[in-house]
């Protein structure tokens, strides 16, 4: 039993980390605005276009990833997101024109909306009694 109790917190910290990861990625193009400009030598309304297609993706993205969380194992779905993120930040990391940037930020936006998975799953760790502890 203690195990198993272990176990599940261990999957919080490894979520805690995605998520933290994640959104450490998300909130560093802010800072980065400017350099990414003059990199890529466009103005404000197609650094716009970055988030905005993000965005955009994410909200097509809801729906199959819930589809998808419905059906299969939601474990290796998330893993999959994991995989797609990392893949879609590296790219974007080495991308060497604007369009090719564009696209591949714009692609982070089909793992931006696989974060409700984390929550079922969280739910099949926890019962109701501890989920507010770990939701924070």
């Amino acid at each position: 039993m203690r195990t198993q109790s272990r176990y599940r917190w261990f999957v919080v910290g490894v979520f805690f980390l995605f998520i933290f990861l994640h959104q450490a990625d998300k909130l560093l193009i802010g800072p980065l605005i400017t350099p990414i400009m003059e990199t890529f030598k466009i103005n404000e309304a197609a650094m716009g276009l970055v988030s905005s297609f993000a965005l955009a993706v994410a909200a097509v993205f809801y729906p199959l990833w819930g589809y998808l969380y419905d059906r299969f194992a939601r474990a290796k779905l998330l893993a999959l997101a994991s995989f797609i993120w990392g893949c879609t930040t590296w790219l974007s990391a080495i991308a060497p024109t604007y369009p090719t940037f564009l696209a591949t930020r714009a692609s982070t936006g089909i793992d931006d909306s696989s974060y409700p998975g984390l929550y079922s799953l969280i739910s099949d760790y926890f019962g109701p009694h501890m989920r507010g502890k770990v939701y924070g």
